[in-house]
């Protein structure tokens, strides 16, 4: 999976309703709304998200994860995490990984994102 399909499906995946807004998951990425929707319609092709109409506002849509993307995302995770603590993780102390974490359940917080 490449690093972009990864990142276009980890804000669906998370969220309880399986999708996100279009907008916010540009923002999130710091992507381009155009950039997101070019990446969402070559994924659409191969299955592992769909998009989906906001029932409140005809203009804006969601980014919904299907069936088969959570399958790719649940088959690239372990080899995600074991890059993540490669390149990440084992450069720090136990001291900086608790530091780290604490940072980022800050940020979550802030973006209204779940830190659980």
């Amino acid at each position: 999976m490449s690093n972009p399909d990864h990142q276009t499906f980890v804000a669906p995946s998370e969220s309880p309703e399986g999708r996100t807004r279009t907008s916010d998951l540009a923002a999130l990425l710091r992507w381009e709304r155009s950039r997101v929707s070019h990446r969402v319609t070559r994924m659409e092709k191969r299955d592992p998200v769909s998009r989906q109409g906001c029932p409140d506002d005809g203009r804006r849509a969601f980014v919904r994860i299907t069936g088969t993307g959570r399958e790719a995302i649940e088959q690239a995770a372990p080899g995600h995490g074991r890059t993540v603590r490669r390149l990440v993780l084992d450069a720090l102390t136990a001291d900086e990984v608790a530091q780290l974490g604490g940072i980022f359940h800050r940020l979550r917080s802030r973006l209204g994102l779940s830190t659980g």
